[in-house]
C-alpha cells in the first residue's frame, strides 16, 4: 500500500510526466496482476470478421441490390427476392446465436451491414437495422428460452418483425399510450391501434407494447408477442411517404385480439424499460443508416463534379468548390466515428446512452447537409428523377424525425450533461 501511496503522489508531483515509468513501478509493486500491453486500435480498425461481412454486403448491395432500388422506390414495395437475398446471407439475424440460425455476430457488423446497405438503398437499411437491433435483440435479451426457440430461428431464416409503440396520440411521449391489454383468464385481449409502424407491411411476427395496469401509468406498459394472423389484427395499406417509400410504414388496428399469458415478452409492466434500452440501441442502427445515405450520396457525387467541365475545367477544380467538398467529407467521417465510438462502447457494456443519442442526432444532421450540397454541386441534374440525388434527398428526411426527434435527442444529451457536473 505504501509503494502505491508513493508511485501515485509521484505522478501527482511531476504533473502527469514520465507516465509510462510510473506505470512500470505501478506494475512492480503488483506482481500478482498479469502484464498486458496496451493496444488501443482507430475506431476504424475493423476484425477480420467485421471487415469480411463489410465487404460482402458492399458487392451485395451494388451487384444484386443497386439495379432494382429506382424500381422498388417507385413501387413502394420490396422485391420478394431481394427480401430473400437478406434471408439466405444471413443478414436478418446477424447478432442471433447460430444455434437458432443466425450468423452469431456482434453488433459492430449489424452497424457496417445497415451503413452499406444505406450506401445503395436507405430502405433497406431500415429494414435489418430493425429486424437486428430492435426486435431479434429484444428476444435476444427479455425472452425466455421457449421464446428465444420459438421466434429467433424464424427473424433469422425467413420471417420479417416488426416494433410496436407509436400511436395517433403518443409519438415523441412514447409512454402515452392509449391501447390497452385486458387480463381474461389465462389470456390478455389486446384493443387499440398504432401508427407509423416500420415493416409492418412484411412483418409476421409484432412486438406490441401495450398497457396492462392504466392504473399504474406508464409502469403498467407490457410488451407482447403478436402473430400477424392473430384475429382481430390488422395490417392496414402502407403510407404513402416522401421517402424510403420501399419500406412499407402502416397503421395496425387491435379489435379484441386475444393472446396468450405467455406472448408477454419480459416482465409484466416493464414494457417500458423494455422499449427505452431497445431504442438506444437502435439509435445507433439509424445513425448507421445516416451516415451510409450521406456517404452514398456522396460517392454518387464527386464523380460527377469531376467530369462536368465549365469554364474550361471540371468543376470540382474550383477552390469554393474543393473547400465545400472538403468539410462535407470531414463531417461525414466525424459522424462515422461518433457511430462507431457508441456501438464499441455498447459493446464493452459501459453506459451509452449520451453517445446513442449524439450519434444519432449528428449524423441524421450532417447526411441532410451532405444531400443538399451534392443537389447543389449536381447543379440542375440534381433537381432530376434521373439521377440518384434527388431519392437520397427524399430519404434522408426520416432521420431526423424517427427513433427520436432532434429535440428529443438534444433533451436527453442536456439533461446527461446537467447529471454529470452535478455529480
Amino acid at each position: 500500500m505504501n509503494s502505491l501511496f508513493k508511485i501515485t503522489k509521484t505522478l501527482t508531483s511531476n504533473n502527469l510526466r514520465n507516465i509510462y515509468t510510473v506505470a512500470k513501478k505501478l506494475q512492480q509493486a503488483q506482481p500478482h496482476l498479469e502484464a498486458t500491453p496496451l493496444a488501443v486500435q482507430p475506431l476504424t480498425t475493423l476484425t477480420e470478421d467485421e471487415l469480411a461481412m463489410k465487404e460482402t454486403v458492399a458487392r451485395l448491395a451494388q451487384e444484386q441490390i443497386a439495379p432494382h432500388v429506382r424500381e422498388m422506390d417507385n413501387e413502394g414495395r420490396f422485391k420478394d427476392s431481394i427480401v430473400e437475398m437478406l434471408f439466405s446471407n444471413g443478414l436478418m439475424g446477424i447478432q442471433i446465436d447460430p444455434d437458432y440460425g443466425g450468423a452469431g455476430c456482434n453488433f459492430m457488423t449489424t452497424v457496417l451491414t445497415v451503413e452499406e446497405l444505406s450506401k445503395v438503398d436507405p430502405s433497406l437499411g431500415i429494414l435489418v437495422d430493425l429486424q437486428n437491433t430492435l426486435i431479434a435483440n429484444v428476444i435476444i435479451r427479455f425472452g425466455n428460452e421457449e421464446q428465444k426457440k420459438t421466434y429467433l430461428p424464424r427473424l433469422a431464416t425467413n420471417t420479417v418483425s416488426s416494433f410496436a409503440l407509436t400511436e395517433p396520440s403518443s409519438g415523441s411521449d412514447a409512454f402515452a399510450l392509449k391501447t390497452i391489454a385486458k387480463k381474461d383468464g389465462s389470456d390478455y385481449i389486446i384493443n387499440g391501434s398504432k401508427m407509423w409502424i416500420s415493416n409492418s407491411d412484411l412483418a409476421g411476427v409484432f412486438l406490441v407494447l401495450a398497457n396492462a395496469d392504466p392504473s399504474k401509468g406508464y409502469k403498467g406498459i407490457t410488451c407482447f408477442i403478436v402473430e400477424r394472423d392473430t384475429p382481430g389484427f390488422t395490417v392496414a395499406k402502407p403510407e404513402k411517404k416522401l421517402g424510403i417509400a420501399a419500406s412499407g410504414t402502416c397503421m395496425l388496428t387491435f379489435d379484441n385480439v386475444r393472446v396468450p399469458e405467455s406472448a408477454i415478452l419480459g416482465e409484466f409492466g416493464k414494457g417500458y424499460k423494455l422499449a427505452i434500452e431497445t431504442l438506444n440501441e437502435g439509435r445507433i442502427g439509424i445513425g448507421a443508416q445516416m451516415i451510409g445515405l450521406a456517404q452514398g450520396c456522396f460517392d454518387a457525387t464527386i464523380p460527377y463534379t469531376m467530369e462536368r467541365m465549365q469554364f474550361g475545367k471540371p468543376v470540382f477544380s474550383f477552390q469554393g468548390m474543393q473547400h465545400q467538398i472538403a468539410q462535407v467529407a470531414t463531417e461525414i467521417e466525424a459522424a462515422r466515428l461518433m457511430v462507431y465510438n457508441a456501438a464499441r462502447i455498447l459493446e464493452s457494456g459501459q453506459n451509452y446512452t449520451k453517445e446513442a443519442a449524439m450519434a444519432k442526432w449528428y449524423a441524421a444532421e450532417i447526411a441532410q447537409r451532405a444531400c443538399i450540397k451534392c443537389i447543389d454541386w449536381m447543379g440542375g441534374v440534381g433537381f432530376s428523377k434521373d439521377f440518384i440525388q434527388e431519392k437520397f434527398y427524399r430519404d434522408v428526411k426520416i432521420g431526423s424525425i424517427y427513433e427520436g426527434t432532434y429535440n428529443i435527442h438534444l433533451s436527453t444529451i442536456a439533461k446527461l450533461i446537467e447529471k454529470e457536473y452535478k455529480n
